[in-house]
This record gives C-alpha cells, structure tokens and sequence, in this order.
C-alpha cells in the first residue's frame, strides 16, 4: 500500500472514530476502502509504459477525449504552462524552487488527471498513468527537457 494509500485510509478512520452517535460504522469503512482503492487502481493498471507513447500524443488523446470539459481542459492546461515555466526557470538556474517540489506538483497534476479522466476514459487514464515516470525522466533531464 503506498503512502499516499496509508493517509488516506488514516483520515477515513480518524472520521470513523470522532463522528459522535454513527451506527453505520461498516458503511464508513468500506467508504475508507474505496477511498483509498481510487487511489490504488490507476496505479496497478499502470502495469508497461506503451512504446510510441509520447508527450504530444498524450496532450492530443487529453485535447480530444470527452471524459473532462472544456473549462477544465483550460486549466489543465494552464497548470502545465505554469509547470513548464517553472521547469524552465529552474534548469536554467532562476528558480527558488527545488526538483522535489517541482515533482511534487507534477505528481499531483498526474494524479488529478487520472482521477478525472477514468470512468469515461480508463485507456487514457492507464496511459497517463503509465507515462508519468518516463514523461518527469524526461522533464527532470536538462538536455532532453531542451530537446522536447
């Protein structure tokens, strides 16, 4: 169970414990367990990284699929333009913010995405999921950050 799994089972628990006069104890638990499985299954279907998947593919399959708005299209958008700024400051050394935090953020971009787009697109869902470790690769490296 991953860490972010952990935490989230731990505050469904802790709400268990404080809710004053809850009979359905039963019921909360297995909320518990859901909310920590939405966390689990993008990750377990991410099982192999598809050879020809690649950034400017993802983006078209995000831009096209009808599993999220247009409005929320937009911000995702501007979150990765804010993203890409930061990367940008950072490599070329401008940047207060360290590689951490600016994976931390990545992260959980990934994340919200994947948490939108899988009820009405899991194979979108599976691939972003599948890709994030191979897409921060190549946004961490200097050269290949440049390159892209």
């Amino acid at each position: 169970m991953t860490e972010l799994c952990r935490s989230a089972y731990r505050v469904n628990r802790r709400v268990i414990r404080e809710a004053p006069g809850v009979r359905c104890v039963k019921v909360f638990r297995i909320a518990a367990v859901l909310a920590a499985l939405t966390f689990v299954l993008p990750v377990l279907a991410a099982t192999h990284v598809p050879a020809d998947m690649d950034l400017d593919k993802l983006g078209q399959r995000l831009s096209a699929t009808d599993a999220v708005g247009i409005f929320t299209k937009l911000t995702i958008k501007g979150k990765v333009d804010i993203l890409y700024r930061d990367l940008k400051a950072y490599h070329a050394g401008r940047s207060s913010l360290n590689l951490k935090v600016l994976k931390e953020r990545f992260l959980l971009m990934v994340q919200g995405i994947v948490l939108m787009v899988q009820n009405k697109d899991p194979e979108l869902a599976r691939d972003v999921s599948a890709a994030r470790d191979s897409i921060w690769a190549m946004l961490a490296d200097p050269e290949r950050f440049q390159s892209a």
